[in-house]
């Protein structure tokens, strides 16, 4: 909820909204606080897929492991519906990924929400959280020039890398 009113506080734009989530949750209880952090690093590890990395190579030009986690970051700021379509199927992202934008859906930003806001209310940085192991890439990442084969959609949308 607190992603939605973000989004529509702030017109989509990734850092305001952040901001926007930042302020409410610095208002919450230290175990609320913690539990979105959790929450957080559980929807990381159930995004570790590589169909979603495939997507990531074929949208941004290329990915590495950083960029992928900035993708997924990006992904969770987009809502809610937009988050578990693309889980579901990565080429439902061709309905807000545009040649234009392509080079903005990674955003790191999102990692630092619930670690901010704990800051901000209680002076200190949040330590010793006991957060969900993190897990191995779920299937195998293809070769680039399977990607459109796999996306023909988002292939044909946003051409060629140049």
């Amino acid at each position: 909820q607190m992603i939605e009113s973000a989004r529509e506080t702030s017109s989509s734009d990734l850092e305001a909204g952040s901001q926007v989530i930042i302020d409410e949750l610095s208002q919450k209880s230290e175990a609320e606080i913690i539990e979105f952090y959790i929450i957080y690093q559980t929807l990381l590890n159930e995004t570790y897929l590589a169909d979603l990395w495939n997507a990531c190579v074929l949208i941004g030009c290329g990915c590495n492991e950083n960029g992928f986690l900035s993708f997924r970051n990006w992904l969770m700021a987009q809502g809610k519906e937009t988050f578990y379509q693309a889980v579901h199927d990565p080429e439902a992202l061709v309905s807000i990924v545009t040649p234009e934008n392509r080079l903005q859906t990674r955003y790191e930003g999102f990692s630092y929400i619930a670690l901010v806001a704990y800051d901000n209310k209680f002076g200190y940085e949040l330590e010793h959280v006991e957060l969900p192991a993190p897990v191995a890439l779920v299937g195998e990442p293809l070769e680039e020039e399977k990607l459109s084969a796999k996306f023909p959609k988002l292939a044909a949308k946003l051409g060629d890398c140049d």
